[in-house]
């Protein structure tokens, strides 16, 4: 269970990373629900929508897909989100049994 959440915890900082990396690539900022990667790392477990929701992504738009809200308040949210995954991350991955981030859901703003 340790390196399921590990695992799930890596996924979240490399899609973080990704967002802040290839700013405004759309590749980057739509994750499929379905997406075989995304299912194995994170889709299936508790707390899956929850950490998401954290780093700033929403799925009212389209319930089938993960979209990466892009606004200043979205990528603040997302540095603060990303702090919290490297402690756990550093912490083994063992600080806590769901995927709990500090940020609160921020309203989906779509250009």
């Amino acid at each position: 269970e340790l390196q399921v959440r590990r695992l799930a915890l890596t996924a979240l900082l490399r899609i973080g990373e990704n967002i802040i990396s290839h700013q405004g690539d759309p590749k980057y900022t739509r994750i499929l629900k379905q997406n075989p990667t995304f299912l194995r790392a994170l889709g299936t477990l508790q707390g899956c929508d929850d950490a998401m929701r954290a780093l700033g992504f929403d799925d009212r738009v389209d319930p089938a897909a993960w979209q990466f809200g892009y606004d200043s308040q979205h990528l603040a949210g997302l540095e603060g989100s990303l702090a919290e995954v490297r402690t756990h991350l550093s912490a083994g991955g063992d600080a806590g049994r769901r995927l709990a981030m500090v940020q609160p859901p921020l309203p989906l703003v779509v250009a």
